[in-house]
């Protein structure tokens, strides 16, 4: 064991070393302390044309057309649309409605899993109910656009304002509002050792070891802070004694998984998967 240790302390070290960590981007800073950058590339930028009947298969291919085209956004809202702020519920009527990108902005979008098996839910074709969340976690507020899918469409059926508080995912997440902005309290509150999985960056095969809560800085990927998004697919908080933290680019170029069991009470960090 220990000789294994040994050696992927040297592995550690060549990628630590080695230059391979993403390089630094020039980001934008939003009242939310988001960290977000235009990325609606000539690729993806908004569009009228009417989006292939495939995009209503998976969610995530409806999402897509549903973030970047407006005259589809509009066609998708079930207006009036049902808007509830703290249990309150008022209408918002279609003339009022002003078109909403939700992330499509965001240079990196954040998800919470309940497991590793809930993840594949993201490319089920069979899923009729979806939530997608902005976290305001220094305002304690989360905003929710509750999707259904009927005869075959997916369409936005209702706005929902509550605090944070009325969340299932509160406890989680009064916990990673500390745990992304105090270092001295994100060490505490990651295992040793972690495990710890790297892609090799020259066969892009993973690489399995072990690492030390003083070395995540070195491998893990910068954790958004003030806002951030969430995608319930039919994940099953309630009960839950862990949460899987996805922290992907937009443009596809990395992701990561960060693996928090709670363990005695406290949250902690056992795994960190970077891809």
């Amino acid at each position: 064991m220990k000789c294994f240790l040994g050696l992927f302390s040297v592995l550690l070290l060549l990628f630590s070393c080695g230059g391979n960590k993403p390089s630094e981007q020039k980001t934008v800073k939003t009242e939310d302390t988001t960290v977000v950058k235009d990325t609606l590339t000539d690729s993806t930028k908004l569009s009228e044309a009417e989006p292939p009947a495939a995009a209503d298969g998976v969610f995530d291919d409806f999402a897509f057309n549903f973030m970047s085209n407006r005259r589809f956004q509009s066609e998708r809202i079930s207006f009036p649309l049902k808007y509830v702020v703290d249990g309150k519920e008022t209408e918002i009527e279609k003339a009022k409605w002003k078109f909403d990108p939700l992330y499509s902005k965001n240079e990196v979008y954040t998800m919470i899993f309940d497991s590793k098996k809930s993840i594949k839910n993201q490319k089920d074709p069979h899923l009729a109910h979806v939530v997608v969340e902005w976290i305001y976690l220094n305002k304690n507020r989360v905003k929710q656009y509750v999707f259904d899918k009927k005869n075959g469409r997916w369409m936005m059926t209702s706005l929902i304002d509550e605090q944070l508080k009325e969340n299932e995912n509160s406890d989680f997440l009064n916990f990673y509002k500390r745990f992304s902005s105090d270092r001295s309290y994100q060490i505490k509150h990651i295992q040793s050792p972690f495990s710890l999985i790297l892609q090799d960056p020259d066969t892009y095969k993973p690489i399995s070891g072990v690492g030390e809560p003083v070395q995540w800085q070195d491998f893990a990927p910068e954790l958004p802070k003030g806002v951030i998004t969430n995608v319930n697919y039919g994940q099953k908080y309630i009960n839950s004694m862990q949460r899987l933290l996805m922290v992907a680019a937009s443009d596809g170029a990395m992701s990561s998984i960060i693996t928090f069991k709670k363990v005695r009470g406290q949250w902690m960090v056992t795994r960190l998967e970077n891809n």
